[in-house]
């Protein structure tokens, strides 16, 4: 019988809008593994840390200025 391998998480797109992308320095379309939309937007903010305080108004709260679109293509 053979292990199973670990499950990684699926490859996420976050699309930013120009505006931010370009004050935050980073590209419009960032990719992330995360199993959740909570997930992918903390990975986000931890790999690009001058975006938290833009996604985030405190640990775990999405701040209210932050739309989030799921599946949109």
């Amino acid at each position: 019988m053979t292990a199973a391998k670990p499950r990684t998480a699926p490859l996420v797109r976050v699309r930013l809008p120009s505006t931010l992308a370009t004050r935050a320095g980073v590209a419009r379309l960032l990719e992330v593994r995360a199993a959740s939309v909570e997930a992918a937007l903390q990975a986000v903010g931890t790999a690009h840390p001058q975006l938290a305080p833009t996604l985030w108004c405190g640990p775990g709260v999405l701040n209210p200025n932050v739309m989030v679109f799921h599946n949109e293509t």
